[in-house]
């Protein structure tokens, strides 16, 4: 009932230094060389803050069961634009990003979509990295702004080109500098990995299950929004009951439900406060769209 998320398309030279702004203030600083590929890179981004965005497209704030303060989810493919084959992060450099709601906090980590699992789950990403060195060689290629070869040189050893980087280094130090003077205010976290992407932390606070009693008489989908817990929890429904999993006790929050039969909309809204003793039972009620969209819409 609602179209996927658009995504921004940035053409990416990989061999150099550089930093995308997406249209919702995510900062993705790519180091020279952190993707693999010595062609042109299209880098694809989405970008989900706002918690209808969230909703809408499954991206519950949720790891292993217990809900997780999100400051902002994205979404990053790569491709080499001459084979459009998948271009994957250099597991020795990673990207640098600043999430536009995330950036200001540094007990923000990151998380990424749990490959194993069918529904949403967010897991913290494995840090080893691992190294394997056999015939060294690097060849470097200089493209012009319109993506034309100007020069390229091969490296035949490791000390050659880390000589030549320091080199490389020294030349732009001064602009390194005004740029991180720019960014000094503002926390980047570092990312291995392509796909769906959180910056999140757990909330320090006593945590209890939470479970609704849903309308039976349509399929629907449950949610609770906190008042002052930036994330969203989607309910599996099973056994009678819609369970949220872990959640922190005597918090304020909203229950929403929506189902959509044909191009009938149904909805329902209740501002509750998390108790494991509350047993809310959700009774839906047929709207327009419109309405649906509206609510949604009006999520802070």
């Amino acid at each position: 009932n609602y179209p996927e998320k658009k995504a921004q398309l940035f053409l990416i030279n990989p061999l150099k230094d550089t930093t995308i702004y997406g249209e919702e203030g995510t900062e993705v600083h790519i180091p020279a060389h952190s993707l693999t590929s010595s062609n042109l890179v299209e880098l694809q981004l989405k970008e989900y803050y706002a918690l209808s965005d969230m909703m809408i497209n499954d991206m519950s704030t949720i790891s292993d069961g217990t809900l997780i303060e999100t400051g902002g989810s994205i979404y990053l493919d790569a491709r080499d634009q001459t084979n459009k084959k998948k271009v994957t992060i250099n597991p020795n450099i990673g990207l640098d990003i600043a999430f536009t709601d995330g950036k200001d906090d540094s007990t923000m980590q990151v998380f990424i979509k749990d490959p194993t699992s069918k529904k949403m789950n967010w897991i913290l990403p494995s840090r080893n990295v691992t190294k394997v060195m056999k015939k060294w060689s690097m060849t470097e290629t200089l493209l012009d702004a319109e993506g034309n070869v100007v020069s390229t040189k091969t490296y035949n050893s490791k000390k050659e080109w880390e000589d030549h980087l320091k080199v490389e280094a020294a030349k732009k130090k001064a602009a390194d500098e005004i740029v991180a003077k720019k960014q000094e205010n503002y926390e980047k976290l570092k990312v291995y990995d392509l796909g769906y992407i959180n910056c999140d932390r757990f909330p320090n606070e006593p945590m209890i299950p939470y479970a609704v009693r849903p309308d039976d008489s349509l399929v629907a989908e449950y949610f609770i929004v906190f008042d002052d817990v930036r994330g969203v929890l989607k309910g599996t429904a099973a056994g009678g009951k819609v369970s949220f999993g872990q959640v922190p006790e005597n918090k304020k929050a909203t229950l929403i439900a929506v189902a959509f039969l044909g191009d009938k909309a149904y909805f329902y809204k209740k501002p509750i406060a998390t108790s494991e003793k509350q047993n809310t039972a959700v009774n839906l009620r047929r709207v327009d769209k419109s309405v649906v969209d509206q609510q949604l819409a009006m999520l802070k």
